[in-house]
């Protein structure tokens, strides 16, 4: 869940890796209004490659789709992410 206030996050004795993102303010809005007993993801990154320059690594394009209509009409479905 995405937030305005600053928070620690310990990943020393995680089982698998974690991505951090840092989302547009409209999103976090979006998601923080999401009731957390919902079992509906609230979105899905979408990771693209060109099999014609898999060695490339600027064929990699990384998208985050919104689910359903989280909230807002005006919302955008679709991010492009920056992965560094």
């Amino acid at each position: 869940m995405c937030s305005s206030s600053s928070r620690n996050l310990d990943t020393g004795k995680a089982e698998s890796p974690v991505w951090l993102m840092k989302c547009p303010v409209v999103v976090a809005k979006s998601w923080n209004s999401h009731n957390p007993s919902d079992p509906h993801p609230l979105s899905k990154v979408v990771l693209s490659l060109d099999p014609l320059r898999a060695d490339d690594p600027s064929s990699l394009e990384f998208k985050m789709e919104m689910a359903g209509s989280s909230g807002s009409a005006n919302l955008p479905k679709s991010y492009s992410l920056n992965m560094f």
